[in-house]
Order: C-alpha cells, then structure tokens, then sequence
C-alpha cells in the first residue's frame, strides 16, 4: 500500500511469478461482495436500487514490463444532492487497505490504449488529465519510456494543489531520466505557491 496524497493510494498486487498480459491504460475490476467489512453497506444499497451491486473498476499504474500489478484509488466522496449514493468501495481501498489482504482481482480490458501502429501515425502524444484520470496515461507514459519506443508525450496534469498531485514525484523523475521525451505541465488551480 503506498499512500501518494491523502485520499489516494496505490495498491500493489503480488499475483505470482506468472506475466500477466495486458496493455498499459487497460482497468481492472473488484467485487464489493468479496469484503466481509462492506456485507451490510453492499445488501443496503442492492435493496435500495433493487439490483446486484455491479464490481468496481480501477486503471491499473503498472505496465506490463514491471514485475507487480498495481491500481491506484481515490476516495470518491458523497455530495448531498449531487451524488446518488454512498460511494461503497473506493473508500475501503484508498484509505482502509492493509498490507496482506487478500481480494479477487477480474479482467483487464478498456479501450483506452494506444495502438501498436501509433508510430507511424504520429510522434507526438498529448495527454490531458484531471486528479485520479492521469491513472491509465501514467502506465501509457511508462511503458512508452520504458519500451524504447521515440514518442514524445506531453502531460497536461491539472490538480486543485501538489498535495493532491498523484505521482507528482514519480512525473518529475520520469522527466528528468527522458527529458526530450517527456514534458508534463503542471496545472495548480489552488496551489498558493505553485513554484514549490
């Protein structure tokens, strides 16, 4: 469980020694059903709405040539009036994880990917993301870096501040191991010294 701001958390996964085939970007999904703590707040809510409660999908911050499996979690918050229910299970996993528990992971799909043929279509990649949404482009950035690949990308990354800056640290570092590949902008929309 590795905390990267104070709602939000990555969580890595050991799935044994086996190479698990995916594509960076892809989700994977969870199951509320399987955590004995959520049994009351899971029956509410499926009596409430008057069906199962479907599993959860998270974007997975690995990328294939990294030994682990791992998502990163925000807690999604209530908002009277705006959100229809109770978040059930971001809340768990971003804040409530402990090292060690055991949880069935399922799938590994989505369209946001990029395609094996990008290149020859084009050498430059813009990403523009928001809080929790740089998730998928972050694992697409790494395994780009990673593979050799020549593609440049540029980050657009808005946060509210750096505090809540997800892989603030990790970006900075990625952009000065691959500076002419690389460029993230940081956008603060309440950072009161954004220079730091």
């Amino acid at each position: 469980v590795i905390y990267e701001t104070p709602d939000t958390c990555t969580l890595v996964f050991f799935t044994g020694n086996d190479p698990l085939e995916y594509k960076p970007g892809h989700f994977l999904t969870i199951a509320p059903q399987q955590f004995p703590a959520l049994e009351r707040w899971t029956s509410y809510l499926e009596h409430l709405k008057g069906k199962k409660e479907p599993p959860r999908a998270y974007s997975m911050s690995s990328c294939p040539q990294e030994k682990y499996l791992a998502i990163t979690v925000k807690e999604e918050r209530y908002i009277p009036g705006v959100t229809p229910y109770p978040p059930l299970l971001s809340p768990i996993l971003a804040l409530r994880t402990a090292q060690g528990t055991r949880m069935v992971i399922t799938g590994f799909t989505g369209p946001y990917t990029m395609s094996d043929d990008l290149e020859s279509k084009t050498d430059h990649v813009l990403h523009g993301c928001a809080g929790s949404g740089v998730v998928p482009s972050y694992s697409i950035i790494k395994v780009s870096l990673l593979s050799g690949r020549k593609l440049r990308h540029t980050l657009v990354y808005s946060n509210k501040s750096w505090e809540d800056t997800i892989f603030a640290k990790q970006l900075h570092d990625l952009q000065k191991k691959y500076p002419a590949q690389l460029r993230t902008v940081f956008c603060l929309t309440r950072e009161s010294n954004p220079a730091v």
